[in-house]
Formats: structure tokens, sequence, C-alpha cells
């Protein structure tokens, strides 16, 4: 008895279906460990940070990117990021690094021992050892600061040294504006003028 022809094209379209399936496997098989590296790196470089837990696991190597008011581009890397315990969207940092591009080009650039990260109000806090330097070369370290990195704000109420193409400053504190474009030293402060023609020590 012959089999109908429909059910004849049926069996060799499963047929064929199988065989595919079973190709694809081995395919999946054989190129996934090549796969699976860069999966992890794009998986930690575009973390979804809400899913920390808080029993002290995290991310090695994070790194956060975003952009201000005016669309300049910020990225924040840190050796290790956690999420705070009992308080949603704040991150601790360890070695935190921060770095914005300027519309002219210029790159401003912040590093601390420590942070933390608000990530709703997109508040950097800093501590230990914070050093910033600005587009034109100017190096500013202080032991704590705080920045607004959708403003482009920065302030700190500790003790402040500076040192620029015009000389060196100190005071007690400081505030800037536009990534450091602009910064004012605060409280008694003092400014040594660099000597026309002679280049601050480093």
């Amino acid at each position: 008895m012959r089999k109908p022809r429909h059910y004849t094209r049926i069996a060799r379209a499963v047929r064929i279906g199988l065989i595919v399936l079973a190709l694809t496997i081995v395919a999946l098989i054989v190129i996934w460990p090549q796969i699976q590296p860069r999966v992890d790196r794009l998986r930690i470089g575009m973390a979804s940070l809400e899913k920390l837990d808080s029993q002290g696991e995290g991310l090695v190597n994070a790194r956060l990117t975003g952009s201000d008011a005016e669309g300049q581009p910020y990225v924040i890397t840190a050796d290790f990021v956690r999420q705070m315990e009992g308080v949603p969207g704040l991150l601790g940092l360890d070695g935190p690094r921060g770095e914005i591009r300027m519309h002219d080009g210029t790159v401003t650039a912040i590093t601390a021992a420590e942070g933390r990260f608000h990530q709703d109000a997109k508040l950097l806090e800093l501590y230990g050892g914070v050093v910033l330097v600005t587009g034109d070369g100017s190096r500013y370290e202080t032991s704590t600061a705080d920045l607004n990195l959708e403003a482009g704000t920065a302030w700190g109420t500790d003790p402040v040294t500076g040192r620029g193409p015009l000389g060196t400053v100190s005071g007690e504190g400081f505030h800037a504006t536009d990534f450091g474009q602009k910064i004012f030293v605060d409280g008694r402060s003092s400014l040594t003028v660099a000597e026309p023609g002679r280049e601050e020590p480093s």
C-alpha cells in the first residue's frame, strides 16, 4: 500500500528540521566557548546594578556611563562596586575614577580611594586622596569631594591645594562649575603666581 504524497512530504520536512536542529546544537557547542567571554564582558560593562545584593557581593572592574544635561558623556569606573544595604540606588565604590569629555574635546578626570554613587540623583561622593585634573592640566588635591554629574558642579569643605599654568593655590575648600572649567577656592586662601616663562614643578 502506497503512502499518501502529503504524508511523504511531512515526513521529509520533519527529517530536515531534525537535521537542522542537530547541526545548530553542534554549532553552539563548538562556538559557545568563544562567545561566552564576550558576553561576560558585556554583562559587566553594561551591568544592571539594581541586581547587586547587599551581602557584600558586587561587580569587579565595573563601568558606569552616562551624560550630563548638555549631552557631554562621562564614564565612572571602579575596582569594585556593591549595592549599599538598605538604600536602593546607592552604590559603594572602591577605587573610583571618573572622566568627562567636554564639547571642546578636553577631558576632566577625578580619582579617589573610595566613593558612593547615588544613581537617581547622579551624585558622586568621593573620599580619600581625591585628585582632580582639568582639561588645561591643572591639578587639585583634597580629602573629600561631591560631584553633581547632571549639573557639572563639584564642591568640598576640606583643605585643598592646586597647581596650574598660573601658579599654585591653597584654601579651606572649593567649589567648581562646568566640570572643573571654573574652580573657586573657598575660605582663607593663598595664591603664588608663577613667573612668566617658568613652569610650575611637577
